[in-house]
């Protein structure tokens, strides 16, 4: 080959065709404007967070097409437009089409390696093409003339260099996809051969063959290697077990009388699962549900929560799915998989109490921790029928009489039974504390004043509780204080 002032000059169509397909996608398929990251992440940037949870192996190529701001987008426009121009003189446009598309590919998968980015932009195609050019020049440099060596081997190596530091000084940069589209730009500069007028090169079949395969394959097993798959996450404390994505941080927080869960991945998608036990619970034993939704602004980002509410007996469980707005429909199927799997059974307390009341001598304790626990966990039932049982066997224990008055009185049931109880609570344990308040309170719903007075004159003066309750002994007037759960 002779010496070449540029081997051969044409109109770069396969670049401007690159270009137009930028601004199309910008003004007509983004609509223009400036975007947030998670708005790019729902448009089809790359992550490797939102493939493996999505298996959208798509956005390996859309990435490409998508720009963050007009500056984003004309600062790579510009830079396409010298350096594919270039490029042009020097390989066929098969080649340069396989260099494009080779380098997007391998930028945005070079980008895969920090999982908690999201990649966007055509700049890594556009390192690739400045790589091959550098490469190819390098190879056939004794066919360019001095003035134009010095400048090819000086200006765009510096070039090179100046964009990578700018890119390591500016946020939000992925110097990764850059590293990975230059990596594609060398290895296609040694393979492939500069043009010449004289004929087109004779691979051409093969490379097509490479392009394509590598356009539907890649996007297709990139999912399948880096694929969220859904374990049984279980608060075994608590009973509650649910489907959740494997990968992401899971992190545990204490709560009054509970504990909660959240499950966060890298863009900020929260899975928070709470349960606790609550004050007052409700009467039946079905499983109450209610939910609602709410959005909040956290670090200028507007979030959407949706609140799944469960509550049995005095057990309250809440399930939250927290996305980043512009993310929410992108992660509407792992919220409701977490939703539709979500399970309950026997908190530990409650089987742990069972234990020890089947054991072969159990202490009374026992038999009130177990009777209680079943009672909070709703199931009232059984809950019930173990307290009669234990009211008839152990009729001389003042702590099963009144437990056993309590839970009827929160139940609503047997009034005279639960009355009855309280009284011989109060007559083996003494007029004091938590069993003379539940007989006050019921004595007072019966309107006898006169059994009260009869027990008030035992009971401690300075008791500031039963203050109510000596002067409805002496009006007749109803009291206000509604009845609560002792200890509660």
């Amino acid at each position: 080959m002779g010496r070449l002032l540029l081997p051969n000059m044409r109109f770069p169509g396969l670049t401007a065709a690159l270009v137009l397909s930028l601004l199309l996608a910008y003004y007509l398929g983004e609509g223009g404007g400036r975007f947030s990251l998670e708005e790019l992440a729902a448009m089809g940037a790359s992550s490797a967070q939102i493939i493996a949870d999505s298996g959208e192996g798509s956005r390996l190529i859309v990435a490409n097409f998508l720009h963050e701001s007009p500056l984003h987008l004309w600062g790579n426009v510009a830079l396409l437009l010298i350096i594919g121009t270039i490029c042009e003189l020097f390989f066929y446009r098969l080649d340069l089409l396989f260099i494009y598309a080779f380098g997007a590919l391998s930028a945005m998968l070079a980008a895969l390696s920090d999982r908690a980015a999201v990649t966007y932009g055509a700049s890594g195609l556009i390192f690739a093409a400045l790589a091959a050019t550098i490469v190819i020049c390098y190879r056939y440099r004794r066919n360019i003339k001095p003035g134009y060596r010095r400048l090819l081997f000086i200006i765009l190596p510096i070039y090179t260099l100046l964009l990578l530091l700018a890119g390591l000084k500016s946020g939000g940069v992925s110097v990764l996809a850059h590293i990975g589209g230059l990596g594609a730009g060398f290895i296609c500069g040694r393979l492939f051969i500069v043009c010449h007028p004289a004929g087109l090169a004779t691979h051409q079949r093969l490379k097509w063959l490479f392009l394509v395969l590598g356009l539907i394959l890649i996007p297709l097993m990139v999912p399948k290697i880096l694929v969220t798959k859904a374990y049984l996450f279980a608060d075994s404390h608590y009973g509650v077990t649910f489907m959740a994505p494997s990968g992401w941080l899971i992190e545990k927080a204490s709560l009054p009388k509970g504990e909660a869960f959240a499950l966060q991945n890298s863009l900020g998608v929260t899975i928070y699962l709470e349960s606790r036990l609550l004050a007052d619970g409700v009467t039946d034993e079905e499983l109450h549900f209610k939910e609602n939704s709410e959005q909040y602004e956290m670090d200028g980002v507007i979030i959407t929560s949706s609140n799944y509410i469960y509550l049995k007996g005095f057990y309250q469980y809440v399930l939250s799915c927290r996305v980043p707005l512009p993310l929410a429909e992108l992660y509407a199927p792992w919220c409701q998989k977490a939703k539709n799997s979500l399970e309950f059974s026997p908190p530990d307390s409650l089987k742990a109490a069972k234990l020890r009341a089947e054991n072969r001598v159990p202490l009374l304790s026992d038999y009130i921790t177990f009777g209680d626990e079943l009672m909070l966990y709703g199931a009232y039932s059984e809950g019930l029928e173990l307290w009669a049982e234990l009211a008839k066997t152990m009729n001389e224990s003042g702590q099963i009489a009144y437990h056993y008055a309590r839970w009827l009185t929160f139940m609503r049931k047997k009034p005279a039974v639960a009355l009855d109880e309280a009284r011989q609570a109060v007559d083996i344990l003494g007029a004091h504390g938590e069993p003379l308040y539940l007989l006050m309170e019921l004595l007072a719903k019966e309107k006898r004043y006169a059994e009260m007075k009869s027990y008030l004159i035992s009971a401690d003066e300075d008791d500031e509780k039963l203050l109510p309750y000596r002067a409805l002994a002496g009006s007749g007037r109803e009291p206000l204080r509604p009845f609560t759960l002792p200890g509660q």
